[in-house]
């Protein structure tokens, strides 16, 4: 019998292009992170002398230090943001390799039984803007079925998947002592600098707080800046502990959970699988009202896929 040779895949200049193109979008804005990020620490010392030095005036601290934390915040969910860009590129790159079919210069079985059944090969093909769009729609419906969201929750997992073990979306989570996982420090430690300064400059509000108090004690009753001043701190002090639960429990994600590169491969798989699935159902049904269509069949997908999340190999090797 004669011997076959291996199959030589090439991927296409257009996939190379998507590559490329991602690739630089999520060295950008980690980079574009970085300089924001040392630019507000380089802000934030003539701003904290500023308050240190009108340290009397009580309005002139309130008003500048509340806008302080509040920049120095907002910084810190912005990385959190540029982060999360960067990872789902970087995970996109990751499917495509995961799911590269057998090369003669690296042959694996990786992802075979997928492409055996749900997963086929040619999923591969697909442009960014509409894998983009398949993104936001399912991707987004899977996060908000397994984790917590609103104005004052942070975006931890849902009590009925907290005793949960081995989530795909979650591999971190139960490694053991056998090994250890590292995700990178330099958002947490930049985001525990921008705490750092907005406890000194909640510090510096309490000083000029004290300052006044002593000055005005006498009038306490009947002294309406005083009253403020008992409101302004606490309320400042609440709004400080909640944006740093719900920023650091973002960054966890990002580091080791849902919108970790990791898991953000697994993401990008499911949701094209879920994408092509739409389209065959919109053929299936009407080729005439396919644009039509397809943003209900992506949500019925979406709503499959959420049901089924916590068996994800099931839903794939379902017929497409």
């Amino acid at each position: 019998m004669k011997k076959q040779n291996p199959v030589i895949y090439n991927e296409t200049e257009e996939l190379k292009e998507i590559i490329n193109s991602i690739r630089k979008e999520a060295n950008e804005v980690k980079e574009c992170f970085t300089k924001i990020s040392f630019q507000t620490i380089a802000a934030s010392v003539p701003i904290l002398g500023f308050i240190a030095k009108y340290h009397n005036d009580f309005t002139f601290v309130a008003v500048t230090s509340l806008a302080h934390i509040i920049f120095l915040f907002a910084v810190a969910r912005i990385g959190n943001h540029k982060y999360a860009t960067a990872n789902r590129n970087y995970g996109y790159e990751l499917h495509i390799q995961r799911t590269k079919p057998e090369t003669s210069r690296i042959p694996t079985d990786f992802h075979r039984d997928i492409c055996q059944s749900g997963w086929k090969d040619y999923m591969r093909n697909i442009g960014w803007e509409e894998a983009l769009r398949a993104w936001r729609v399912v991707q987004a419906t899977v996060f908000e079925h397994f984790y917590e969201k609103g104005t004052f929750k942070c975006n931890k997992l849902k009590k009925d998947f907290r005793d949960k073990e081995n989530l795909w979306f979650e591999p971190f989570m139960n490694m053991g002592n056998n090994a250890t996982y590292h995700a990178g420090s330099y958002l947490k430690s930049i985001h525990f600098i921008f705490y750092a300064l907005a406890g000194i400059t909640f510090l510096l509000v309490l000083l000029a707080a004290f300052k006044n108090f002593q000055i005005q004690q006498s009038n306490i009753l009947k002294n309406y800046k005083l009253l403020t001043i008992f409101l302004f701190c606490p309320i400042l002090l609440t709004y400080m502990v909640i944006s740093i639960m719900k920023t650091d429990a973002r960054r966890r994600l990002l580091e080791e959970g849902i919108l970790s590169i990791h898991s953000c491969a697994t993401m990008w798989q499911l949701l094209i699988i879920a994408h092509f699935r739409a389209i065959n159902n919109c053929k299936k049904k009407s080729s005439k009202t396919h644009s039509c269509t397809y943003p209900k069949e992506l949500i019925e997908q979406a709503d499959e896929l959420k049901k089924s999340a916590l068996n994800i190999d099931e839903w794939i090797n379902e017929k497409s």
